[in-house]
Formats: C-alpha cells, structure tokens, sequence
C-alpha cells in the first residue's frame, strides 16, 4: 500500500513538473511595414516559437540554417541549426501594415527542456511502480 501511495505522489510531482516546464515567456516585437528585426542565437541547435505570425512574414537564417518548419493556425515552430555557437534569425515583414509577434527562444540543453523530458522519465517510474504493486496483489 506505501509503494502504491509512493507511487502516486511520483506521478502527481511529475504531472505537476510538467506543467511547470510547459509555461513559457513570450517576448514581444513590433516589425513596422518592411521592416525586419533580428533573434539572436546562442546554441547550435534552437527551437523558436512565434505566435501571431502574419502571411508576409520571412525568415533568414545567419551563421545557420533553418532545418523545420512546423506551421500551425497562426503559430509556427522553427527548428535550427548554427554552423558556429552565434548566429542570428531575421524576421522580414513585406507587408504594409504593423505587425506585432510574439516569439520564445528555447535551446536543447535550456532547463525547460531538461525538466520536460525528466518528468516523462518519473512519469514512467512512478507508472511503473504502481503498476508492480498492483500486479503482485492479484
């Protein structure tokens, strides 16, 4: 009975780990009518997610180049990679009008990547836990 109580408190400190790790600050920026802004890069691979993200808006990549683009309604990911460890995304807005984006830079090794995957992993564990105490009842 300890290991099944044990075993949800893992569970509940995971789910509650993965929330946490799942909240992120956008930074926000305003691109007048042609006009392009710049994101730096500090890592060799970055995950970039921009919201808000009007027709007219381009990428380029400095020092890198962009390896996947997962477009969603009015959202995109961008997944890149530097050829050193600086590099610089420039957003381009070829439209008329003001643009406001709002975007978040994640890295592989950021700590919100760590706490994600390692709330999967006691996740796993505390399933696995419950699961072995159950079984060995019946």
């Amino acid at each position: 009975m300890k290991r099944i109580i044990i075993g949800i408190f893992i569970l509940a400190l995971a789910i509650g780990t993965l929330f946490y790790a799942d909240r992120s600050t956008f930074h926000s920026i305003y691109l007048y009518p042609y006009d392009s802004q710049q994101i730096e890069l500090s890592s060799p691979i970055n995950i970039i997610y921009i919201k808000n993200i009007p027709h007219t808006l381009n990428f380029q990549i400095i020092n890198g180049s962009i390896n996947k683009e997962i477009n969603e309604s009015n959202e995109i990911i961008i997944i890149t990679t530097l050829n050193s460890t600086h590099g610089n995304l420039i957003l381009i807005n070829n439209s008329s009008n003001l643009v406001n984006i709002k975007y978040n830079v994640e890295t592989l090794y950021s700590s919100r990547v760590i706490l994600f995957f390692g709330s999967i992993i006691v996740f796993i564990v505390g399933t696995i836990l419950i699961l072995t105490e159950l079984k060995g009842k019946k």
